[in-house]
This record gives structure tokens, C-alpha cells and sequence, in this order.
């Protein structure tokens, strides 16, 4: 049988990670990865509005990987970017990773706290776990007041910041899973993990690109893909 061919869709233009680089953290037996970029947006998704702007661009690039026999897509992006309006527009399966790891979270433990960059970021998702139904697993949201242009630069000032919000979780929210709330956090999953084991908690720690990219796998190896009668094809593209 040959690999599963999984296309990650980036929001943004352009980032500081190499594909390379991503790789050693995203390879899974059985799939073959691409990535793709947005032609015109932003060089990071941190409101609504970047978001939005980036929708566009996400249907013309799904809809291009569906043409070249791509078998699922995961979007690079906690604010799932266009997510609904991409299972509409192909008929193979669209995950987003801040649906995939909520529901995760919602499923291997009781409370999950999301630990993202920076505060306005709450809102964002507070309301991903209303519309996605995890909201009353959903402990707390925290976040370690930085930029996505900063991370690249500062991995230990990360680090250290997120395995501090993550205790608060765990001993102030009673969270039992924490998941990464930024794509730009990719790797940092194991060594939280670890922090967090040292000052006796066990804690799920969830990465959620990887995580997604191996839920795609495993829909795409059940013969699966989301409802046409949930995610309908636009009537003018019938």
C-alpha cells in the first residue's frame, strides 16, 4: 500500500521553521508530508481578522491538493483557519488542530487547559470550544505574553514560560491535559511533559500538529472523511 499523502496547509506566508526542521518532530510511519504556504496574508494568525484573510487562499490551495490526489489536509494553525468552509469546498478530509486536540484532550482525560502566547488569544478559544461542544471540559486558557515572531528567537525564555503556565493549570485550574495552544510551539509537548513529571504530575501534554497530522492518518486508513450532509458542496461548485 503506499503512503498516506498528508498536505499541511499554512495561514501564513512564510515562517522562521523549516519544513526540514518540522519533519523530525511530524514523521509518521505510513505518511508521506507536503506544505504549502498562503501566497497573500499575514506572517502570523493572531486575531480574527488574520485568520480571515487567509481564507481565500486556503480554499484555492485544498482545492488544488484534492486535484493532485492529496489524501487529507491538516491547517497549520490553532485558529483553524477556514475550517468548516474547506470540508465544503473537497470531499477529502480538512482537520484542524485546535478541534482535533480539544477533542483529544475532551477524550483521554477529564479538564484541559489550552497554554497560548498572549492574552487576547482567550477569546479565540473560549469560543473554539463552545462550537466545537468541549467547553465544559475546557479548565482555563493561559498564555506566556509573547508574539509568534518572538519564539524562534527565545526557545529557552519559551520553554521555561510554558511549562510555568502549565503547573498554574495543573494546580490552580485542576487541569489534567495540557494542550500546546500555538503550531509555532511544535516539539516543546515531551519536554513540558517532563517538567511537569519532576513536580509529581503526570499530566497528557498535547502537541497538537503532530496529534492531527496522525488523526488524518488514521481517517484516511478507516476510508472516512466528514458528512456531505454536515459540510455541503457550495451549489455553484456542483
Amino acid at each position: 500500500m503506499n503512503d498516506i499523502h498528508i498536505r499541511i496547509l499554512s495561514p501564513v506566508v512564510s515562517t522562521n521553521r523549516s519544513f526540514e526542521a518540522e519533519q523530525a518532530v511530524l514523521a509518521t510511519p505510513g505518511v508521506r508530508l507536503s506544505k504549502v504556504h498562503v501566497a497573500h496574508g499575514t506572517r502570523s494568525i493572531e486575531s480574527l481578522h488574520d485568520s480571515a484573510l487567509s481564507v481565500p487562499e486556503l480554499l484555492r490551495l485544498a482545492a488544488d491538493a484534492e486535484q493532485e490526489g492529496v489524501d487529507a489536509l491538516v491547517i497549520d494553525c490553532m485558529a483553524d483557519p477556514g475550517l468548516m468552509a474547506l470540508r465544503e469546498r473537497v470531499a477529502i478530509p480538512v482537520l484542524g488542530p485546535s478541534q482535533t486536540a480539544m477533542h483529544l484532550a475532551a477524550l483521554l482525560g477529564h479538564r484541559f487547559s489550552v497554554v497560548t502566547l498572549a492574552r487576547h488569544l482567550r477569546m479565540l478559544f473560549d469560543t473554539a470550544a463552545s462550537s466545537y461542544g468541549t467547553a465544559s471540559s475546557m479548565a482555563s486558557c493561559r498564555w506566556i505574553d509573547m508574539a509568534a515572531g518572538e519564539l524562534a528567537g527565545s526557545q529557552d525564555r519559551v520553554r521555561a514560560a510554558v511549562l510555568a503556565q502549565a503547573v498554574k493549570a495543573v494546580e490552580e485550574d485542576k487541569a489534567d491535559t495540557i494542550i500546546l495552544g500555538c503550531t509555532g510551539l511544535l516539539g516543546l509537548a515531551e519536554e513540558v511533559a517532563s517538567g511537569l513529571n519532576d513536580r509529581g504530575y503526570d499530566a497528557l501534554v498535547i502537541d497538537p500538529l503532530p496529534a492531527t497530522i496522525r488523526q488524518a492518518h488514521a481517517i484516511v486508513a478507516a476510508g472516512l472523511s466528514h458528512s456531505r450532509d454536515a459540510y455541503p458542496l457550495p451549489a455553484g461548485l456542483r
